[in-house]
């Protein structure tokens, strides 16, 4: 028999974190993503933000504009759920379901997962029911 994982609600998290993993993350439009589907996971392409002394040093003597950053299979699950839809609530659950053992204690790895993306502009992390400038408009929200 499969021993099914506990869900995380609100009350099973520390009040310092409750706003923060109601929040919902939306990938950024700029990133590109490989897919690599024999391995079930993806890679983020996106641009580098050089400080002022990097860029001169680029001109100089060259090197990638852009960094490629391969995720592991939870990694891109989570990556996946960053879709506007699910808060970082849901994806720990998902994850945990999906992965189990392998991501203990799945709720402060994906938190900081979740954080990491945001810090490096890969993701945009919004209140329920908040769009980002470049999301269509919300259908049932349209005047008619």
């Amino acid at each position: 028999m499969v021993e099914k994982t506990k869900r995380w609600t609100i009350e099973d998290v520390p009040e310092g974190l409750r706003e923060y993993i109601q929040r919902v993350p939306w990938q950024n439009p700029l990133v590109r993503v490989e897919r690599k589907e024999d391995e079930g996971t993806v890679v983020l392409i996106y641009k580098k933000n050089f400080t002022r002394f990097e860029r001169w040093l680029h001109k100089l003597i060259g090197g990638p504009e852009y960094i490629r950053r391969p995720l592991d299979r939870p990694g891109t699950t989570i990556w996946d759920l960053c879709d506007g839809e699910h808060t970082i609530l849901d994806i720990v659950n998902e994850v945990e379901e999906l992965y189990r053992e392998d991501v203990a204690p799945a709720l402060p790895r994906v938190a900081k997962f979740v954080q990491m993306l945001r810090e490096r502009n890969l993701v945009l992390l919004l209140k329920e029911g908040e769009r980002p400038p470049w999301a269509p408009p919300d259908r049932e929200s349209e005047v008619s």
